[in-house]
């Protein structure tokens, strides 16, 4: 599989370009407009598909299971070595935050912090956050992660996100 791994840096490239040229040949003083990106560089986390009529079958282990808010109180099944993204809608701007809750560590690991992405670009808007899990070893876990304001301790969950993950050899 083929990945153009800078497809944010091409953008950049053509709106300066652009930029630039809309000033005329003749402008010796050429404002450039500020531009952000952020480029992802990390490796996929799953191998290609082997090609029709091969023998080889991707590793265990490397396996990649995306959820959604739509899985909402479902269960799932994961490899052990099987990597778990969870992604669910909030907005850090009002205070609420997600975390996880009573989570089994010898079952299923959280890989890093959540990373939120905002959904556009209005001030207070809301985004996501992307969770991701390692399953350790076979067992059944519950992914459970709660939308709250951590400084509000005596205050349930606004909401409360629960999937059972079945984690098979």
């Amino acid at each position: 599989m083929n990945r153009n791994r800078f497809p944010g840096c091409l953008i950049a490239i053509v709106i300066l370009l652009t930029a630039c040229s809309s000033q005329g040949a003749g402008s010796t003083n050429v404002a450039l407009p500020t531009i952000q990106a952020t480029v992802a560089t990390s490796e996929p986390l799953s191998s290609p598909e082997p090609a029709a009529g091969s023998d080889s079958e991707p590793k265990k282990g490397n396996l990649v299971l995306d959820l959604t808010e739509e899985q909402n109180g479902s269960k799932v099944t994961l490899s052990v070595d099987g990597i778990l993204h969870v992604v669910v809608s909030g907005n850090p701007t009002t205070g609420f935050t997600w975390e996880t809750q009573n989570l089994d560590t010898s079952l299923l690991q959280q890989q890093a912090e959540p990373v939120y992405t905002r959904s556009n670009t209005l001030v207070g808007g809301g985004g996501t956050f992307d969770f991701t899990f390692k399953a350790i070893k076979p067992g059944d876990a519950t992914l459970r992660l709660i939308y709250h304001r951590t400084f509000e301790k005596d205050t349930p969950p606004a909401r409360i996100y629960e999937v059972t993950v079945n984690i098979q050899t």
